[in-house]
């Protein structure tokens, strides 16, 4: 008996190409751009501050700014090279400071509510019915909060540091501001190294900060602000009556301990010091090197793996 062969129809599955799974990085990629759209915030509220800063500065080149002046360890103006690129330097750090103060703001609320929220209106149940592990959505929501929107920040803070150094030198050649700050190529990339830096050890030492909010959202059943406020709150209160003051040196140590050990003391830096002490005068090796750095980072992974299974098991029903 002869058999006749079938031939498949033009444009059958068989024809398509076999689709590889997604990769761990695709969909980590994936879940990052996922958070930026549902909490518009992380970046909407950087770009107000930016365009608020560029608009001050605006309006103060307009309307005459003549009277302004810089004073760095009592100079005011002069022609000395080392000022005007000491005076340069701290005019590049200024948006960086407005900028940072509101990301950690963002940030914060953010790290408190991703994972709460998901339970609260339900949306867990969505993602969940996804193929995405819980391990990779906890860890795109430590990324974006440690990595993707502070670096998103310091090269906006970057750029509107261009923005504004422009602006002002319109307003020396229209005459409206005094011709204090002269551009510096050298100055710009070191400076921008330095913040890069800090970028990368404060990344590395608040991520158990960061992976504690983490927790107490995936946790809380309700008010998770309330829990990482109070909880403190009540502990210092009742060391306080003990004589003690150990939850408050923690605070304040994984709060401002890193930057004492790479060197930000205090204001005298720009008081005292040249400007190479300025740029140069960290010790980036101490700070890296740093136990308790490192503890922290062990410290994180453990918080994150309580967090993924805190989030694989909670349900609020």
């Amino acid at each position: 008996m002869n058999s006749t062969a079938v031939a498949a129809p033009r444009g059958s599955s068989s024809d398509l190409p076999a689709q590889s799974p997604p990769t761990a990085r695709t969909t980590l990629a994936t879940l990052v751009r996922r958070e930026l759209w549902e909490h518009p915030a992380l970046w909407r509220a950087p770009l107000v501050i930016a365009a608020l800063l560029i608009g001050t500065m605006i309006i103060g080149v307009s309307m005459g700014g003549a009277h302004i002046g810089m004073d760095i360890n009592e100079w005011e103006g002069g022609t000395s090279a080392e000022r005007r690129a000491q005076a340069f330097a701290v005019s590049q750090l200024a948006p960086m400071f407005p900028l940072y103060l509101i990301m950690m703001l963002v940030l914060s609320f953010y790290l408190l509510d991703c994972l709460y929220a998901e339970r609260k209106d339900r949306s867990i149940l969505f993602w969940k019915s996804m193929p995405v592990s819980d391990g990779l959505t906890v860890l795109s929501k430590l990324l974006v909060a440690l990595i993707v929107v502070p670096l998103g920040v310091l090269m906006l803070a970057a750029v509107c540091h261009v923005l504004l150094f422009l602006l002002w030198q319109i307003g020396v050649a229209t005459g409206h501001a005094p011709a204090v700050l002269t551009w510096n190529t050298v100055i710009w990339f070191k400076v921008e190294l330095v913040m890069f830096l800090c970028f990368l050890l404060g990344a590395l030492w608040y991520a158990p900060v960061a992976a504690a909010f983490l927790l107490v959202s995936a946790w809380a059943r309700r008010s998770p602000v309330m829990w990482v406020t109070l909880a403190p709150l009540v502990a210092m209160i009742v060391e306080w009556k003990l004589g003690t003051h150990y939850v408050a040196s923690l605070l304040n140590y994984r709060t401002v301990g890193i930057w004492q050990v790479l060197g930000f003391g205090g204001g005298d830096k720009l008081e005292h010091h040249s400007l190479k002490a300025v740029l140069g005068d960290f010790h980036f090796a101490a700070a890296f090197t740093n136990l308790n750095l490192w503890l922290g980072v062990a410290a994180t992974a453990l918080l994150i793996l309580a967090t993924v299974r805190v989030r694989r098991y909670r349900d609020d029903t």
